[in-house]
């Protein structure tokens, strides 16, 4: 809030009911999801057999979710979804719109071993050799990383028309950054330098706001680059580029319009506003409400404030020719001074007179009522919801209407954020994964989706890994209705398995019609467990063979047909000796290595030998 209207001795306190609200605003709707360990639903394609069930591709998402990249030197889980998801909230309360960018980042990771060494004599050594000379060593490996970053309000520019035809984002790079990005242009970075070195050289850094290129405050020279996305049209209406990226800072194009560089096709924007206004580009925050009545409040309050001084201290005239030393009044007559008077003042006169009978307004009270129940009512939520207790004359039935009516509004915010903007954020998080994801024999991705899987999707190119698995499955993001969903889900699961219970005939058709295995997973659901933690471990049930599936899904044929129904390719003890289990890696010749698979296939009922994972 602007206190420049203020002068010296005025109040400029700020109440902590708008921040605080917000916070709650936010947790109420954040934590609708984060609460939860279950807040993604995966639905498989229905395309037939798929390389990862649909608890397996759960847990291998919200593995990546929960680590997501930043800049620096940190630990790798400085960043989980969680975090990202309450900034995002409050973003949406304050700006109107949140925008996620969801891409991909080949970042190194290290890797520990034991080496011998030689005594070191240096003291600052990182790790020194123990008694028989062992030491850790490191080595750097790269890995894929998922990113999500939140995009401000005014770096993110659409179409305002309304059309989609494209989007613009703006940010901040140092010119190091530039450098480091292969797809950008190093002539145009070097003109850009040497624009900086005459910018440093012959112009003042008051005046440097003109200027493509500027300095931070440590001096670092910095550039706002604009990257483009979608499609180039002249302005005679023809379409010169279809879905391609252009990235520019100031006058020099650092990179050309390049084609999507992402497979799946689509920007990697998703931008949501928690209150829309319909047929609009340009959306309402919940803060345009409540922002304009919480600083009135605080005005009200600093005047109220001020007047309480002002009845206490009041208006006063003073003579300081009265005083034996003038000076000590000079700041302002504190309490309890004692006055020492020179011979000029006469007797029994008073140096210090005041002259107003200064008081609060008596209005003052009842508006500051009535500006905390405006509040309250811009940002939906009752007193209680704030933490206050409501007024004595308030009746229960009222708090519990206003209570319902607020949860109503914020289930209604939540499940169109959810629907319009977390759904779409993991769908991109999953199809940008399968396009980078490269190092599939990490220790914590094999942890995560279990050794088989691991090498069976090791085998494969990332193009086959990205066709098989980036449209394998549907994600839907559930928060604040879910535990009423859970509730209703296991109520009328009980009933239906009770009615059938109590007839033969329905018990045979229920048998012949439905999975009894499907419902007791929606009743695990309802329950509140998670069926990834109950269930068998991957080793136990049928691995399918990727490239019988990668072979039926280029033929364009029946999947269940090219797999014989499901009976081909699955892993399993051999009914003929001669026979290679398919379950792993590729189909190699016995004793042979394949390229894809990274393993020696044995003849029936052996264990292929993968020594870098450390198993037999």
């Amino acid at each position: 809030q602007n206190w420049a209207h203020k002068r010296k001795g005025q109040s400029t306190e700020f109440l902590p009911d708008f921040p605080i609200a917000i916070e709650q605003l936010a947790g109420l709707i954040a934590g609708a999801v984060i609460d939860f360990s279950d807040w993604v639903d995966v639905e498989p394609a229905g395309l037939g057999p798929a390389l990862l069930d649909p608890e397996s591709m759960r847990a291998l998402l919200l593995h990546l979710l929960g680590r997501l990249y930043q800049p620096g030197y940190g630990p790798d889980t400085a960043v989980p979804f969680a975090s990202v998801l309450g900034d995002a909230t409050k973003m949406g309360l304050l700006e109107a719109v949140a925008t996620f960018k969801v891409y991909g980042v080949d970042v190194e990771r290290p890797i520990f071993h034991l080496e011998r060494s030689m005594p070191s004599i240096d003291p600052m050594a990182p790790v020194a050799p123990d008694a028989m000379g062992v030491t850790v060593g490191r080595a750097m490996t790269r890995t894929f990383r998922l990113a999500i970053d939140l995009v401000p309000y005014e770096d993110y520019w659409p179409d305002p028309t309304g059309h989609h035809r494209y989007v613009i984002h703006e940010v901040t790079r140092r010119l190091a950054e530039l450098r480091e990005n292969p797809d950008y242009d190093p002539a145009a970075i070097e003109r850009l330098t040497a624009l900086a070195e005459e910018t440093e050289t012959k112009t003042d850094k008051a005046t440097r706001s003109g200027q493509p290129v500027t300095y931070d405050d440590e001096g670092e020279p910095i550039v706002r680059v604009r990257e483009r996305w979608g499609d180039i049209v002249d302005r005679h209406g023809r379409v010169l580029h279809r879905n391609v990226v252009v990235t520019t800072a100031g006058s020099e194009v650092l990179r050309p319009p390049t084609p999507n560089p992402f497979w799946h096709g689509r920007w990697p924007f998703v931008s949501t506003p928690l209150v829309r206004v319909p047929l609009s580009t340009v959306h309402k925050a919940l803060a345009d409400h409540a922002g304009p009545v919480a600083k009135a409040i605080n005005e009200l309050f600093n005047l109220m404030l001020d007047g309480g001084f002002a009845a206490t201290w009041g208006t006063r005239q003073v003579r300081p020719d009265w005083l034996a030393n003038p000076e000590e009044i000079a700041d302002g007559i504190p309490q309890g001074y004692t006055a020492v008077l020179n011979n000029q003042a006469p007797i029994g006169a008073k140096f210090l007179e005041r002259v107003d009978s200064g008081e609060v307004p008596q209005f003052a009270a009842f508006t500051m009522q009535q500006l905390k129940a405006a509040f309250s009512a811009s940002i939906a939520t009752p007193d209680t919801g704030l933490g206050r207790l409501p007024p004595r004359q308030v009746k229960a039935t009222e708090v519990v209407q206003a209570e319902r009516a607020s949860n109503t509004l914020y289930d209604f915010i939540a499940g169109h954020f959810e629907l319009t903007g977390l759904t779409p954020v993991v769908e991109l998080a999953w199809l940008t994964t399968w396009q980078f994801l490269d190092d599939l024999t990490d220790p914590e991705l094999v942890q995560v989706v279990g050794v088989e899987r691991a090498l069976a999707l090791d085998s494969l190119t990332p193009a086959e890994r990205f066709v098989l698995l980036a449209q394998a499955a549907t994600f839907k993001v559930r928060g604040l209705k879910q535990v009423a969903d859970r509730a209703r889900s296991v109520q009328g699961n009980l009933a239906l398995l009770s009615l059938v219970g109590s007839n033969p005939a329905l018990a045979a058709a229920y048998d012949a019609e439905f999975d009894v295995r499907k419902q007791l997973r929606q009743i695990v659901r309802g329950l509140g467990i998670d069926p990834a933690k109950i269930a068998k471990t991957p080793g136990e049930g049928a691995i399918l063979d990727p490239r019988l599936v990668l072979a039926a899904a280029r033929s364009g044929g029946d999947l269940l047909g090219a797999l014989g129904g499901g009976g081909m390719g699955m892993a399993g003890p051999a009914e003929t000796p001669g026979d290679l289990e398919l379950g792993i890696g590729a189909p190699n010749p016995a004793g042979t290595t394949g390229p894809g698979g990274g393993f020696e296939a044995g003849p029936a009922g052996s264990v292929p030998q993968v020594p870098e994972l450390g198993i037999g």
